[in-house]
């Protein structure tokens, strides 16, 4: 009996132990207030930089939108003013290609005629020399050729006309083709969820048609369309010359040091000019006598408006041969919620449209040579409407004309006041009045007021004419950003 009552107790006091568990011990924060309890502390940092980071990043994003929206407008700019500048040069490489056309057409013309000119002096000499016996067959072969000839010289002179006509609707017709495409390549850059539409204008002195300032009186306006001017149609025989002996001079490398300041280049236009007015004046001359023997080398068509050159001011890198495009106020279309627009006063759910006021871009149209512009390699004797060799490329906005012109206008505005030779004029005599200053005394008081007013004016001028020296000619200090 007492072996059981001993297990009893054993088993008694495990269960105990069990139910009673381990004993609390006593922490050192027990009993302290919230204010001095001091754990976690290390998470609430964690948790305020993460809100942070979030916020930077959030600004990163907001940069990164802003910078691709910058520079996808600037590409359409871009790619508006090149677009234009190209459809120039193909404007000028097909009035190019009609010239040769026009060339060679004049060639078979000079072959003709040169043919039926040997064919007269071969009947001549035979009916000289046989006294009339031989003359029967010598007149038949001159007249086959003189017919050949002639029948030739109608077609190609209503051909040629056909051509001039549609030179000169390409000198129109290819600067509207670059605006249109201008604005055209511009909408592919905008329209979707986040742009706004973009809108390019495309210009250049090309736009400007010749023919409206002769309408209005400007009679001395050549150019047409694009910078390019009409010759008569006798120049044709010229520039036979002319082109046989620019592309030998180019073909043995004489081309960039053959130029009208040296020696070779006047022995090439002399000899060119001899010989060019020789065919001129037989097989291209505007004299109407068309009729056996003189046939189609006399003929008034010779003086009509034929092949189209450069017009004379225009030449490389010349205004005549810039484009210029501008992207109008293009808008970034951000939709995201502005949780700090408090900060920046904006009371709305969402971010207002950003842009800039416009995007400007300038390319050029050019003759590819890379010599002298007046040099045989490039337009010597208005070669460059002879080759197809016409490009375009990108250029650096430059507005030196119009910044020129804003300070000029200020600078008159101030310098030549008419108040101010009244001014000068008027206080002097006042005080001679006054004083009865005279002679000497007054001479050297009107030095003082001419000193003194010379001060003011420098005063007044001098901050237009530093606003004028640092102006940046591309207006990025007025928020319109340029091509980069």
């Amino acid at each position: 009996m007492t072996a059981t009552m001993s297990m009893d107790t054993t088993f008694q006091g495990l269960l105990g132990c069990v139910s009673s568990g381990p004993r609390r011990s006593t922490r050192p924060s027990d009993g302290l207030s919230l204010l001095e309890d001091q754990r976690g502390a290390v998470m609430l940092t964690g948790l305020f930089m993460a809100c942070f980071l979030i916020g930077s990043l959030w600004f990163v994003i907001g940069i990164g939108d802003a910078v691709v929206f910058r520079d996808k407008m600037q590409e359409a700019a871009d790619s508006g003013a090149f677009s234009s500048a190209a459809l120039h040069a193909k404007g000028m490489n097909f009035i190019s290609l009609c010239n040769l056309v026009m060339l060679v057409g004049t060639v078979i013309h000079i072959v003709l005629g040169v043919i039926s000119d040997v064919k007269f002096a071969r009947m001549i000499y035979i009916c000289i020399y046989t006294l009339g016996i031989g003359c029967i067959p010598a007149i038949a072969d001159f007249e086959s050729a003189y017919r050949r000839w002639d029948r030739y010289f109608s077609m190609m002179s209503k051909g040629f006309k056909a051509i001039h006509i549609a030179q000169k609707t390409a000198s129109y017709a290819y600067p509207g083709l670059g605006v249109v495409e201008a604005y055209k390549n511009g909408r592919k850059y905008g329209g979707d969820s986040r742009t706004s539409n973009v809108n390019v204008l495309a210009a250049s002195s090309s736009i400007l048609p010749g023919a409206a300032a002769r309408g209005l009186g400007a009679s001395s306006v050549k150019k047409e369309g694009l910078p390019v001017e009409a010759k008569k149609f006798s120049d044709l025989c010229k520039k036979v010359v002319s082109v046989a002996t620019n592309g030998l001079v180019n073909l043995i490398g004489l081309g960039k040091s053959v130029s009208g300041s040296n020696l070779g280049g006047r022995a090439l236009s002399i000899f060119n000019s001899l010989v060019g007015a020789v065919l001129e004046f037989r097989y291209c001359n505007k004299t109407d006598m068309h009729f056996e023997p003189f046939g189609p080398g006399f003929d008034s068509f010779w003086g009509e408006d034929g092949p189209y050159v450069m017009y004379g001011p225009a030449s490389n890198g010349s205004v005549w041969m810039q484009t210029w495009a501008i992207n109008i106020s293009p808008k970034l279309n951000d939709t995201s919620e502005s949780r700090v627009g408090l900060a920046a006063k904006r009371y709305s759910k969402y971010t207002t449209q950003e842009g800039s006021p416009a995007y400007f871009a300038q390319a050029e149209f050019y003759f590819d040579c890379d010599a002298k512009w007046s040099t045989a390699a490039c337009n010597f004797q208005d070669g460059a409407t002879y080759a197809i060799k016409w490009r375009a490329r990108m250029r650096r906005l430059e507005l030196p004309a119009l910044t020129s012109a804003i300070a000029g206008g200020a600078l008159a505005a101030v310098t030549n006041l008419s108040a101010v030779a009244d001014f000068k004029k008027a206080i002097p005599d006042a005080i001679n009045d006054m004083l009865g200053n005279s002679g000497v005394g007054g001479a050297a008081l009107k030095g003082v007021i001419d000193n003194l007013v010379g001060q003011l004016q420098g005063v007044l001028t001098k901050p237009i004419t530093d606003a004028a020296g640092n102006l940046n000619p591309t207006l990025s200090q007025f928020g319109m950003t340029s091509y980069h």
